[in-house]
């Protein structure tokens, strides 16, 4: 899971915010799976944190071989919305990102 920057000017992260069914449950992905789930790469809060245009920042990397493994953080993080609130470089306060993370519930393991 990336955050990516495809604007056309810096931007910095006020906020990043995980949310489900309306409530804020924590400002970084990893913290919303279980603790036995083990990544290669997760990343914390990232508040105050700038993105040049075309950059991005991984929140979350899982290469986990098990099938099973992968389809679990899926359905796992299926429920969550991600919500990024952000500012230009002027400071100026832009519009709220909003993404659900639903689109994983309709992933398919990989055949072949």
């Amino acid at each position: 899971m990336t955050l990516v920057n495809n604007g056309t000017g810096p931007l910095v992260v006020e906020k990043l915010r995980i949310v489900r069914d309306r409530e804020i449950l924590g400002d970084a992905l990893y913290l919303e799976l279980p603790d036995w789930m083990t990544f290669r790469w997760y990343v914390g809060n990232i508040d105050g944190r700038s993105i040049g245009v075309g950059k991005s920042i991984k929140l979350l990397v899982y290469d986990h071989p098990s099938d099973e493994f992968r389809a679990q953080v899926r359905r796992t993080l299926a429920d969550l919305v991600v919500q990024v609130h952000y500012n230009d470089i002027y400071n100026n306060a832009q519009p709220v990102y909003e993404r659900s993370l639903k689109w994983l519930a309709d992933r398919r393991p990989k055949k072949g």
